[in-house]
């Protein structure tokens, strides 16, 4: 002991050997006897009031020639009771503003040309029973932190070390869950949880893949596991602001290259599992459910082009099929107990330049002899409820809406064709009617048939098909005043008139303001005579024929 200056030390040191091995030092504490326990064994420096206490150090020597010895800290075996611990803790501090001791856990580096640095491997222990009724768990990897931080070692020409979390195979159990969670806070955000995969600056590389795989099911009737990802949820139930559920973004990787062609903004690709004999997944898009108010809207566009692109295309697509019929597309909004159903609107955006987009909807085409072409049906909305009117079905020609007096331009045609036969049967393959049929009524009056003209009177053509083939016939035009089809003897209603006008003149100018001309012609022939025109009063079963 010393009053002043430094204790002595105490030095054990094993003999040197000029030729071989040095000798050991061990420490050891006996045996217990039967019905005891063995000794401790403590290496511990002395406290200190003014200065730093002292360190221990375990160290193994350099070697020349071989390996540096390992250091190793193993807890002994027991067969009753839990295992011993093997616990490391670092200093604390109560020192203001200064930081508690670190736990710093470094494998060894590796200096050599092709040689790879060393692990540090953090296992659970083993649960190694074989029993059929409860061979044991394996045990946990718990790391919880202060501030924690999981670091491999640099590389300057080779590939840094990689990080590794699996739990233990378990034979007769379920294998181990792997937990990361951010802690609960009081005060201000919550803790971010940060996944990022590594960049690279080498060029004509990719950067490093995120991947989440749920675990694969191999037994009979199992399904593989769910992947799923869940915005954090706003949980208070205050009335004046009780916070709103978080968002998922999904986000495709910004290109920051100047090639217009070749440096393109990240996919984001949403595709369902293939299913070797049974349907393949399905894909859901729904929007947010909400108690009280609105549910979500569900938006899906392609953005804005730049100044000398074109925007995105929107494709709908449902895929090809071999023997059973491809899948169908359906748009319907959904009914409404209150208000009015949804609308569903179909509009080609303006353009500045060239030709208006088309608007085009074409029913499918079939090759399978003997059937139909699919048909395109266009049907107003129904009206159920008293004193309601069916909708009605408008079709409009684009409107020339310049007002310039050169040429302001013409409205659109609206062009009604039955469709073509193409087929050589002169007496099955017959050319598609154009029927326009006014609507029934079951007690007032039928629907009319009208036809409103231009300002500038244009002219209502009924024209019957062509026939060119030899020994055919042109077809008719057959205008039919609707009957009085009741047979009841008291007034079973009259046949409806048929009335031929020429257009009225409202002009005052006594030359130059008349009438149309009412023109019945009938048909001209190259050779043989000319058509006939019959004028005949109707026929009546009971009595006097008309005038």
């Amino acid at each position: 002991m010393a009053t002043a200056s430094y204790g002595g030390s105490v030095v054990v040191m094993s003999g040197y050997s000029n030729q071989t091995s040095s000798g050991d030092v061990t420490v050891v504490t006996a045996d217990a006897g039967f019905y005891g326990v063995s000794g401790s064994f403590a290496a511990v420096t002395g406290d200190s009031t003014a200065g730093d206490s002292g360190v221990i150090n375990l160290s193994t020597g350099a070697a020349l020639h071989g390996a540096g010895g390992d250091v190793r800290l193993s807890v002994g075996t027991g067969n009753s009771g839990d295992g011993g611990d093997l616990v490391a803790s670092a200093g604390m501090t109560s020192d203001e503003g200064s930081v508690g001791g670190g736990v710093v856990v470094s494998a060894g580096e590796a200096t050599a040309e092709g040689s790879t640095g060393g692990k540090v491997a953090i296992s659970g222990g083993l649960g190694s029973s074989q029993h059929s009724v409860d061979g044991g768990n394996g045990g946990d990897v718990v790391v919880m932190s202060g501030s924690l931080t999981g670091v491999t070692g640099d590389s300057t020409a080779g590939a840094s070390g990689g990080i590794s979390l699996a739990t233990g195979a378990a034979v007769e159990g379920a294998g181990g869950d792997i937990s990361l969670k951010v802690g609960t806070g009081s005060k201000g955000d919550g803790g971010d949880f940060f996944v990022t995969a590594g960049m690279t600056t080498s060029e004509g590389n990719l950067g490093g893949d995120v991947v989440v795989s749920a675990g694969q099911a191999t037994a009979d009737g199992s399904a593989g596991g769910k992947v799923v990802i869940t915005a954090g949820l706003g949980s208070s139930e205050d009335t004046e602001d009780g916070g709103n559920g978080g968002d998922v973004v999904l986000t495709g990787g910004a290109a920051l290259g100047l090639n217009n062609i070749s440096d393109v903004g990240g996919d984001i690709l949403v595709t369902a599992g293939e299913a070797a004999a049974a349907f393949g997944g399905n894909v859901i898009v729904m929007s947010g459910y909400s108690k009280q108010t609105s549910s979500g809207d569900v938006t899906v566009g392609s953005a804005d082009a730049g100044f000398y692109g074109a925007s995105g295309n929107l494709h709908g697509l449902t895929g090809d099929s071999t023997f059973g019929s491809s899948g169908s597309i359906d748009l319907t909004t959904g009914a409404s107990a209150e208000g009015s159903g949804g609308e569903i609107r179909l509009a080609v955006g303006r353009g500045n330049s060239r030709d208006g987009g088309d608007l085009l909807a074409s029913a499918g085409m079939t090759t399978d002899e003997g059937s139909q072409g699919g048909d395109a049906v266009v049907n107003a909305g129904e009206a159920a409820g008293t004193g309601s009117t069916g909708g009605k079905v408008i079709i409009t020609a684009g409107l020339g809406s310049s007002g310039s007096p050169e040429d302001g331009g013409n409205g659109g045609d609206v062009i009604v064709n039955g469709g073509a036969a193409l087929g050589l049967n002169n007496a099955t393959d017959v050319g598609g009617d154009v029927v326009v049929a006014a609507g029934d009524a079951a007690a007032g009056y039928g629907g009319s048939k009208t036809s409103d003209q231009g300002k500038s009177g244009g002219d209502v053509l009924m024209t019957a098909g062509e026939a060119s083939a030899e020994q055919s016939v042109g077809g008719k035009v057959v205008i039919t005043a609707g009957p009085g089809s009741s047979k009841d003897s008291y007034d079973g209603g009259n046949g409806g008139d048929m009335v031929l006008s020429g257009g009225l003149a409202l002009g005052q100018n006594n030359m130059t303001d008349m009438g149309g001309d009412m023109l019945i012609s009938a048909g001209e022939a190259s050779a043989a005579s000319g058509g006939s025109v019959v004028v005949l009063s109707g026929y009546s079963n009971l009595t006097s024929s008309g005038d």
